[in-house]
């Protein structure tokens, strides 16, 4: 089941951090999205999509369930993950180097949605989550 019949099924989703916070909705589709470009003046990363920003919001929305973080230009992922209820992550259409292996930290995860080209560089204990468009 795609990641949008998921979180529908259960509730829906928010299409912003803020709505995500105040809602405590179990989906945040941040598709290509403005509020993780860094607006930090001193960050080497100011104007582009900054991994710096994503951690910060991630600390502070436990109850996620399903992320969806396509096409935001991000070439890697954070390396802490404190979202213990998140069963699917969608990471599709990023230029990403590698999928980190402190994803398989993520007790909950079942379905970790990953470009084909990132198949090989998915680190093998995550393999058996990962699906790709071809997939479905």
């Amino acid at each position: 089941m795609a990641a949008q019949q998921i979180a529908r099924h259960r509730g829906g989703w928010a299409t912003s951090l803020a709505q995500s916070t105040r809602e405590r909705l179990p989906g945040l589709r941040l598709r290509g999205s403005d509020e993780l470009v860094c607006t930090n003046m001193m960050c080497d990363k100011v104007g582009q999509t900054c991994l710096c920003k994503l951690s910060m919001v991630l600390e502070r929305l436990h109850h996620l369930r399903h992320l969806d973080l396509r096409g935001n230009r991000l070439d890697r992922l954070p390396e802490v993950w404190r979202l213990p209820h998140l069963e699917t992550l969608d990471v599709r259409d990023n230029p990403l180097e590698a999928v980190p292996e402190e994803l398989s930290t993520l007790r909950s995860l079942r379905t970790l949605l990953v470009d084909e080209r990132m198949l090989e560089r998915t680190p093998e204990n995550l393999l058996h989550l990962t699906r790709s468009p071809s997939e479905g």
